[in-house]
């Protein structure tokens, strides 16, 4: 378990948010992945943070997110390294990404049609992240602090696969023209915030501006990326010292009204009667436990009062790493059997089924809310979770 994920692609990047850190660390490996834990000391809670050297791409790291978020159930997941500047920032100083664009979706026809696509940091993170941007946060740069002090935004962030290393490429001109208010350029943060997004994170992207596009030289990144990751990870720790602890924090959408019961208020037992093989356990929408068999058969109750709810019958042993995901958004679940992806909607006493054609090694990816994704041959693809159709895709 860990309170807190960073990941970083670079290794300057990871020895940057290591030199925050205390002791005793500890490692440990998920999925092959080595993962360093040590603690930091905020002003309201000490934090137990996990930080890993995951390299670069989006893919990467919506992957390595997820595989991070089974792994140690974080409060709250960081991304935190260098950047590209635009738009009038200085080399050192930092973006928090209020959001992040995936500025290479589009339609490449007879004539290039960008569709850019972009998801948001937490509102709270947002407002923290302002709050901090506004404080002493270049105090806790580890080695001598610049004159004069780096400048943190909280802006958008515009990320792709491209090392953009000059102002006037296509690539530049494209994000120029559909995301130009974005104040750096990199390549993890969308995917990073996709997953967070999938998995129902709450996750902030940091970075420090170590170039300006044009004139990016090898010798240029050995002198300035380390000194953009110890900006990036001062502030990334600024904002953890500050950040409240799980159970401090309310979220008032989530007060009841007196006398009326919570979730803890209903304890009810179940018996599944022969299962085949392991079980897996999702919360479902309106507030439902959903429990699946290997073989898919689902079992359904009402956690108002224990009462069973309409399920499904078995439909033969699913293969290895295949499984049955469940919407935390409407009452359906999802499984991928003989190429094909099947959602399964609840309504009422009955079920309804809907299905999408799947390629020959795609399978589902452990998730849950509005969308539900598949993974093969190196592409994600997030479909809606009412018919499977495709949202987005990436490789």
């Amino acid at each position: 378990m860990a309170d807190v994920v960073v990941l970083t692609a670079l290794r300057a990047e990871y020895k940057a948010v290591l030199e925050h850190l205390e002791g005793p660390f500890r490692y440990r490996k998920v999925v092959g992945t080595r993962y360093e834990i040590g603690t930091f000391r905020g002003a309201l809670h000490t934090w137990t943070v996990a930080i890993a050297e995951i390299g670069d791409g989006n893919n990467g790291a919506g992957i390595h997110l997820e595989r991070a978020r089974g792994a140690f159930l974080p409060d709250l997941v960081l991304f935190v390294g260098v950047a590209g500047g635009r738009g009038g920032v200085r080399i050192g100083d930092i973006v928090a990404g209020s959001e992040i664009y995936g500025y290479e979706s589009a339609r490449d026809g007879v004539e290039y049609q960008p569709r850019i696509k972009s998801y948001p940091a937490p509102h709270d993170l947002v407002q923290l992240a302002r709050k901090v941007a506004r404080d002493e946060w270049p105090s806790l740069i580890k080695g001598d602090v610049p004159v004069p002090a780096p400048t943190a935004y909280v802006k958008p962030l515009a990320a792709g696969e491209k090392v953009v290393a000059d102002e006037e490429s296509a690539t530049a001109r494209l994000i120029e023209q559909n995301a130009g208010d974005a104040l750096g350029v990199e390549k993890e943060g969308f995917g990073f915030l996709q997953g967070a997004y999938m998995g129902s994170l709450r996750a902030l992207v940091v970075r420090g501006i170590s170039d300006l596009l044009s004139g990016k030289t090898a010798h240029a990144d050995t002198e300035r990326q380390p000194v953009a990751a110890r900006h990036a990870a001062a502030f990334a720790f600024a904002l953890l010292h500050e950040l409240e602890p799980p159970e401090n924090r309310q979220d008032i959408s989530r007060v009841r009204e007196p006398g009326v019961p919570g979730l803890g208020a209903t304890v009810f037992s179940a018996q599944i009667s022969d299962p085949r093989g392991p079980l897996t356990v999702a919360f479902g929408a309106g507030r439902t436990l959903v429990v699946s068999e290997h073989n898919a058969r689902v079992h359904r109750w009402t956690l108002t009062d224990g009462s069973p709810l309409t399920g499904l019958p078995h439909g033969g042993d699913l293969r290895t790493a295949e499984r049955v995901v469940t919407s935390t958004t409407r009452s359906a679940v999802a499984v991928v059997r003989d190429k094909r992806l099947t959602i399964t909607h609840f309504e009422g006493e009955s079920h309804r089924t809907v299905t999408a054609p799947l390629t020959n090694d795609e399978f589902l990816v452990p998730t849950s809310g509005a969308a539900v994704a598949t993974y093969g041959g190196n592409r994600v693809v997030v479909r809606d979770f009412s018919d499977g159709s495709p949202i987005w895709e990436f490789t």
